[in-house]
């Protein structure tokens, strides 16, 4: 999809003038924009909605990806709470600990 929208870019990416061809000399208006124009009207139009569908495509992974990140982040900072819960606990223990090795030398 992406290397036709570069063809097409490249192909039209030129002035206008160029790229619909002047009317034949015995050609109506009518015949030119059935013939010359509504054709790369089409090819604009269908290149528009393939590139706004993969725009839908990007904005939705996009969204998904913020929603991941969001729920992630969330677990990391809950995660550091329990960590910093348990380091102060562990602290506690290990004070406890020592009283309990005080006592244990004093009994025996």
């Amino acid at each position: 999809m992406v290397k036709d929208m570069e063809r097409f870019v490249e192909k039209f990416s030129v002035d206008p003038e160029e790229v619909l061809p002047d009317a034949g000399t015995l050609e109506t208006g009518k015949s030119y924009r059935e013939k010359k124009a509504k054709p790369l009207i089409k090819k604009i139009v269908a290149v528009l909605r393939s590139v706004y569908r993969a725009y839908l495509d990007l904005s939705r992974r996009f969204c998904d990806m913020q929603k991941s990140y969001d729920r992630a982040w969330s677990k990391v900072n809950s995660l550091t709470d329990r960590v910093e819960e348990l380091w102060n606990e562990n602290r506690a223990l290990r004070e406890r600990l020592g009283d309990f090795g005080r006592v244990e030398r004093a009994l025996g």
